[in-house]
């Protein structure tokens, strides 16, 4: 059965996951087919999924702006899709020439004080390194999608092969792109190229080296690195003691006590 002309179709985050969801997934009639099977996310773009207002059914709502006196419209859609699995904890969104970006984090819906779901809002984004990303601003409408699905709690597998999308889309506003950053980092990423991080904020706690200080290291590090060895100049008290050295250490001449004596005395008559 579907939606009678003059009515809209507008359920609650509830009815949409206790009325269709649940029975979608535990394959039980519902109540109506404005809730239609397709493939969000897959090879497609979401401009390539969908048909023209007459066959899908769009409920399409027209407003104009005050401000500038012009006609928006918004197309809103309701669609069953599976969930693509990069990995055990990681689900593919890639769509096309884009992907669907998260929003707003995961919310959950309950029913009561009983929780019976999640609910979480995404957009879709072209990315960079497409061709179409290269004529500037796409002109396929701003897509915005929320993503329902059952609650953990729900031990049935069968439960969750399903989510239900509900799908608005704004003509009047231009397909969102991947900005150029992103492109930047990807690029060197694959050319293996390092991308250098900022800096780390110095913190609070920190305090700055004054530039007497960075000249006493700088004068320590040259003294470090001169070698061992000095010249020195020449005293007496050094003659002295190389001749102690000399007199004491096995090159010297070997004299007898009363040598030493009879030079001394000479020594000390030519002084005199």
């Amino acid at each position: 059965m579907t939606v009678p002309k003059g009515y809209h179709f507008a359920p609650t985050d509830q009815e949409l996951l206790l009325k269709y969801l649940d029975k979608k997934c535990s394959n039980e009639a519902l109540p109506c087919d404005v809730v239609i099977d397709r493939e969000i996310y897959g090879d497609k773009a979401p401009w390539q999924i969908f048909t023209d207002e007459e066959e899908d059914p769009w409920e399409i709502s027209k407003t104009k702006d005050k401000k500038t006196d012009l006609w928006k419209t918004e197309g809103t859609i309701y669609v069953f899709t599976t969930l693509i699995k990069a990995s055990q904890n990681r689900i593919a969104r890639k769509a096309g020439c884009g992907s669907w970006h998260g929003e707003t984090a995961r919310e959950e819906v309950k029913n009561g004080k009983c929780a019976i779901g999640y609910k979480t809002t995404l957009y879709f984004e072209i990315a960079a390194d497409e061709p179409i990303a290269m004529d500037g601003p796409v002109k396929k409408g701003h897509w915005i999608m929320q993503e329902y699905s059952l609650h953990d709690s729900n031990t049935d597998k069968s439960k969750g092969k399903y989510v239900l999308c509900r799908i608005k889309r704004f003509d009047t506003k231009y397909t969102k792109i991947s900005p150029k950053k992103r492109k930047i980092v990807e690029a060197a990423t694959t050319d293996n190229d390092l991308v250098v991080p900022k800096s780390a904020k110095r913190p609070k706690s920190a305090k700055r080296v004054r530039p007497e200080v960075m000249q006493e290291k700088k004068m320590e590090c040259v003294i470090t690195a001169t070698p061992d060895t000095e010249v020195v100049p020449f005293s007496k008290d050094q003659q002295f003691v190389q001749d102690q050295n000399f007199l004491m250490s096995d090159d010297a001449n070997e004299l007898t006590i009363e040598e030493l004596e009879a030079i001394w005395e000479q020594e000390e008559q030519v002084a005199l």
